[in-house]
């Protein structure tokens, strides 16, 4: 039975400890429990059931090339290798320990999981050590060390690199580790005695996207998940007739919640393929709905957006998408033009537009917190832009709808028995609906906290005061879940503007990355969709904005670096009035992920701390304005006319920079809305034109702006151009010859930030 030498792995086993957050004693807890109709309390005792009822029926089919299927599992087979598996674990420890899973998608990992749950084991999804994001590869030791595992389950296909990968725990006594497809033997004399299979105590671990040297585990019970994959069965329509098609990764809660239990906790059917297949033909995800006769399925925006990017005419033509009941997306911020496109593109498919399923959820709530009803398709509503920043929702008039509008997506009702409230985030007051606040949320979803991390688990989990309750008055608490994601209700559905830490600052109004980044992937064809993340910088306390995106390698031979970045900053100042002082263009693959695809716009500006950079172009204005210029960025085209050169000298002192060409842009060059007054005293006062705010807007690029300059110049200073030249040529060398610091010492002087 052991699957390698004891010399060169040991086994070990630890106390099972775990950390519950602190309540008050007296206070009367409301959301642990509910009137969910389920009268299961345990997900394993769930698939054994099925196992007695049909045991024929097939629970797993797997795609193992991506379209065809290679392996089956009804669910008398899945139930056996299950409790064999479990025997086995529980030879080799205790019941309550920790297994950390290593596999790729596929029926090892299902069985695997669960074996865990028959035994009483607590899972932790994981994936193989070998991992193709580094992010993803830096995380794993995190959680292994953060779990305390016990053991480490994986197959014989990634046994060597798991145990290479091992020393670098270095853990005191290692986790034991076991290829499941290698073991053989008897099922336990007595299957019914299984631990795991009575009891809604602690199921697995779910660790979330944090940091990679602090990661966080949800602790998420066999109570959590029979209140949420009943409350997804309530508002999917789910039945045993039902077919999900998933390569969504069961390490994260969406594929291993929302697929694969959530299809077999009633009844129906699998059908399983890999992350890399998809992400190799976008079109298998399709393929296997059509050929399977899928009804539920789905994944993030990304997912939709590649298949409508990507699937051509004659393939579309091909598919058969009538039975796709439940189109549902979530996991990322849902972009209308996203489900507006796949409807179109694959309308003639049979595809209706009515099942796409908008939702929102999160893994410290197990899953599923909103999502619409079945068949009502996608809400949408066109909120104005300047309203958006004081936190107001304020539906934009028709008129404005192109131009100012933030087109927001519905993420639907608060599920049964379950609670959503928006609270202010500074003075935690309860928002009406129409005002933007934190998300916050209640329910028997909720899980109980974090994995021993009693000060991560306060800070996300309070219990205090319900005023939606009867009782309230008189004493009546509940436990709320404090999401760090902003939002609003309105007409009692949930829409997500963007999340807490991410939002920026500027000038005292907020900026949601969100909205940048749907602007810059519009304006600018050069930007791959889905792979630009706007995000905060700070330069001696000020908060400004940093964009990275990734380019395409043909779009890198065939672009110049400053045009694309001037493109970006331009973009970008126009919307928010302060163009980026970070832009990084990374190669494709650059932008930093989590385990679920998302992208982690917290550490995108870590990117650029390395030497050197590992991107197309790098450019930040921090350093401009401290004198150092990138190469790429050194010479700027000649000046034609003595405007040009005047007008250039007095950009080079207020934006801190040491040179200019005709076509650059005010506002792309850090030229924000204070700036621009004193822009205009300086063209005044220095060159004796009478040039105007809306002159500025009108014409920001240098070459454009002298023109105007040109055309409403005094006459008088006609007969000084010699003079006026002689003077600009001396401005303009002065700041040249200006160290860093002294040219800032002259802009705080003048005025300028």
């Amino acid at each position: 039975m052991p699957v390698m030498p004891h010399a060169i792995v040991r086994s070990f086993v630890l106390p099972f400890r775990h950390t519950l957050p602190v309540m008050p004693k007296q206070t009367a807890l409301s959301g642990n429990r509910s009137d969910l109709d389920s009268v299961a309390d345990n997900v394993g005792a769930e698939l054994r059931r099925h196992a007695r009822r049909t045991p024929d029926r097939v629970a797993l089919r797997f795609l193992g090339d991506g379209e065809n299927v290679t392996h089956r599992l009804s669910y008398a087979e899945l139930d056996r290798q299950a409790a064999l598996l479990a025997g086995h674990l529980l030879a080799q420890a205790q019941s309550g320990e920790r297994a950390l899973l290593m596999y790729a998608n596929g029926p090892d990992y299902v069985v695997a999981f669960f074996a865990c749950l028959y035994a009483g084991i607590v899972a932790v999804p994981a994936y193989p050590a070998d991992a193709l994001h580094r992010e993803h590869r830096a995380r794993l030791p995190g959680m292994a060390r953060d779990a305390q595992a016990a053991l480490i389950l994986t197959d014989r296909a990634h046994l060597e690199q798991t145990l290479a990968w091992l020393p670098t725990l270095r853990l005191s006594r290692s986790p034991r580790v076991i290829a499941t497809d290698a073991l053989h033997g008897d099922i336990r004399s007595d299957p019914s005695d299984l631990p795991g299979l009575t009891g809604d105590g602690l199921a697995f671990l779910q660790y979330t996207s944090g940091s990679t040297s602090q990661p966080k585990g949800v602790r998420v019970t066999h109570a959590n998940l029979i209140a949420n994959t009943q409350v997804m069965r309530d508002s999917m329509g789910l039945t045993a007739a039902d077919v999900t098609v998933s390569w969504l990764p069961l390490y994260h809660d969406m594929g291993l919640i929302g697929a694969l239990l959530q299809a077999l906790r009633w009844g129906g059917s699998l059908v399983l393929m890999t992350v890399n297949h998809f992400q190799e033909s976008p079109v298998r995800w399709l393929r296997a709905i059509s050929a399977h006769g899928g009804t539920h399925s789905g994944g993030p925006d990304f997912a939709f957006r590649l298949c409508a990017e990507r699937v051509s005419d004659a393939t579309a033509g091909a598919l058969d998408l009538r039975g796709w009941r439940v189109a549902f997306c979530g996991s990322e911020p849902i972009r209308a033009r996203t489900m507006d496109s796949f409807a179109a593109r694959f309308a003639g498919a049979g595809f209706d537009s009515r099942a796409l399923y908008c939702c929102y959820g999160l893994a410290e709530a197990t899953l599923l917190v909103t999502g619409n009803p079945p068949i009502t398709g996608v809400r949408c509503i066109d909120a104005d832009a300047a309203a958006l920043a004081r936190a107001e929702v304020v539906v934009a008039d028709a008129a404005a709808v192109s131009a100012t509008a933030v087109r927001l997506v519905s993420s639907g009702r608060v599920a049964r028995a379950h609670h959503v409230r928006i609270v202010d985030p500074v003075s935690r007051a309860r928002c009406p609906d129409d005002v933007v606040g934190e998300i916050q949320v209640a329910g028997a979803s909720v899980t109980d906290g974090y994995w021993n991390n009693p000060e991560a688990t306060a800070a996300a989990f309070i219990v205090d005061a319900d005023e939606s309750a009867p009782g309230a008055a008189t004493g009546h608490f509940r436990r709320w879940l404090r999401t760090g994601d902003l939002g609003f209700m309105r007409e009692q559905h949930l829409y997500i503007s963007g999340r807490m830490k991410d939002m920026i600052v500027l000038r005292g109004q907020n900026v949601y990355p969100q909205d940048v980044e749907a602007h810059l992937e519009q304006e600018i064809g050069a930007l791959r969709g889905g792979r630009v993340a706007v995000f905060p910088v700070t330069d001696d306390g000020i908060e400004g904005i940093g964009v990275a995106a990734e380019i395409g390698r043909s779009v890198q031979r065939g672009t110049d670096a400053r045009t694309l970045v001037d493109a970006v900053r331009r973009v970008v100042a126009r919307l928010v009035g302060q163009a980026p002082d970070l832009v990084m263009l990374l190669h494709p693959g650059g932008l930093p992920r989590t385990t679920s695809g998302k992208l982690q716009r917290s550490s995108c500006g870590a990117l650029c701390g390395g030497e050197p950079f590992d991107g197309f172009a790098l450019f930040d204005a921090r350093l401009i304005q401290r004198g150092h210029l990138p190469a790429s960025f050194q010479a700027a085209p000649a000046l034609a006319t003595e405007t040009e050169r005047q007008l250039a000298a007095i950009w080079c002192v207020l934006l801190g920079t040491r040179d200019v060409g005709p076509e650059d842009d005010f506002f792309a060059l850090g030229g924000q809305s204070l700036l621009v007054n004193q822009l205009v005293a300086r063209v005044r006062r220095d060159m004796a034109v009478t040039l105007e705010l809306r002159d500025v807007f009108a014409s920001p690029t240098l070459a454009g702006m002298a023109a105007r300059l040109d055309e409403i110049r005094q006459p008088a200073a006609g007969s000084s151009g010699m003079a006026a030249m002689s003077e600009a040529e001396r401005m303009m060398a002065d700041v040249r010859a200006m160290s860093g610091e002294d040219l800032l010492r002259v802009i705080a002087e003048d005025g300028g930030r």
